[in-house]
């Protein structure tokens, strides 16, 4: 089950101002991470992403640090990241592949990941071989809340989000996606696709 939900979430196209909303899509010292999870599995609800600040403690500079400590150690138990208000914008991607420790609890409880985005930017204008700002690549139980999610005009394929490889149980809540104006079909918010530069491709990239 793949929860898109984006209760609330927006989609802008800034060209045309078309916006839809929906509401039922159902680690530092030498430059090294150096904090106590680097060899530790993360969990509890106290980690930040603020750019103001160092990769040090709970505190992530940047969505790629947090990003390499997520995929290198996992979690043990459902964590809330929460983006530090006016930290932003962010510019760069988010790359995920599965995460250990993610899945369903007890009595229908989620052990997942909630990135808590306080309305703040994640930004990317192309140049890389990811196309999209946010890849989910086999990602299970991940949840955004209340992050802008921008993809820049630059690049002939502009994902905003892009699901594949089985990921499921991921939830957009409250996002707001901007995507620039839209001149081709190569332009899409979400996009649940094998291929990084097509649309269709048709396999089971989220179930």
């Amino acid at each position: 089950l793949i929860q898109t939900i984006m209760r609330k979430s927006t989609i802008f196209s800034s060209g045309s101002l078309r916006r839809q909303i929906f509401k039922s899509l159902a680690f530092g010292i030498g430059g090294m991470l150096c904090f106590s999870l680097a060899s530790a599995q993360m969990t509890g609800n106290n980690w930040t992403i603020n750019s103001n600040n160092p990769t040090s403690g709970s505190n992530f500079n940047s969505f790629a640090d947090f990003q390499s400590a997520l995929t290198t150690n996992g979690i043990s138990g459902a964590i809330t990241v929460t983006v530090a208000p006016g930290s932003g914008p962010y510019n760069e991607q988010l790359v995920l592949g599965s995460i250990s420790g993610t899945g369903p609890g007890a009595g229908g409880s989620r052990i997942d990941v909630t990135i808590v985005g306080n309305g703040e930017k994640l930004s990317y204008n192309g140049g890389n071989t990811e196309n999209a700002t946010i890849t989910l690549n086999g990602t299970d139980y991940i949840t955004f809340q209340n992050l802008v999610i921008e993809r820049g005009s630059s690049g002939s394929y502009k994902w905003g989000v892009r699901i594949y490889n089985n990921a499921d149980n991921i939830r957009f809540d409250s996002c707001k996606f901007e995507m620039g104006s839209y001149t081709t079909s190569n332009w899409v918010a979400i996009m649940l696709s094998g291929s990084n530069t097509s649309r269709f491709n048709y396999n089971t990239h989220g179930d």
